[in-house]
């Protein structure tokens, strides 16, 4: 019979990867932040960093920018793959999965009206290109659907929302 429950704290010290050998990080050690995007645009309020929250439904095409900054112990270091993982619910809307060359922006992967858990597998090496800090830039958008018409487009059946994202990285730690 169980009475109650606790939680531990545990302390963990994450040693350094050794130079030129390959690291895995898991989604705990994979923190996202929205950030100011590289074409200027503010950060977005579909994600709150505080309460590390998405927001609720949204009616309009949008666009978010998020960075994950990897740890110091796999730094300096080149991605090999990442693995996204979603609970989301888009009806009438694509989600688009963005990569950043200077300031512009392509389409690398789109996925139409999806619902539910999806796990996006990231292994083109435009979309895993660190920054001078080792951060890895993450840009989505929501894009209308082909079956949105210009009358329709505020129309509440078409809607998104991330409920939740979570990352896992490969990599390797490079030599001096």
């Amino acid at each position: 019979e169980q009475l109650g429950g606790a939680l531990l704290a545990l302390p963990l010290t994450l040693e350094s990867t050794p130079r030129g050998e390959d690291f895995f990080l898991p989604p705990w050690l994979c923190s996202i932040r929205n950030v100011i995007g590289k074409d200027g645009s503010r950060a977005s309020e579909l994600y709150d960093n505080k309460q590390k929250k998405w927001a609720g439904k949204n009616f309009d095409q949008r666009r978010v920018w998020l960075r994950v900054q990897l740890p110091a112990q796999v730094l300096p270091a080149t991605l090999t793959g990442a693995v996204l993982t979603m609970d989301v619910e888009f009806h009438g809307f694509d989600l688009e999965f963005l990569s950043v060359e200077g300031k512009e922006l392509t389409v690398s992967q789109s996925l139409s009206n999806p619902v539910g858990v999806q796990t996006i597998s990231i292994d083109q090496s435009d979309m895993l290109q660190l920054d001078a800090d080792g951060g890895l830039l993450i840009v989505l958008q929501a894009a209308a659907g082909k079956e949105q018409t210009e009358k329709g487009k505020r129309d509440k059946d078409y809607t998104w929302h991330i409920k939740d994202l979570s990352l896992q990285l490969r990599g390797q730690r490079l030599a001096p």
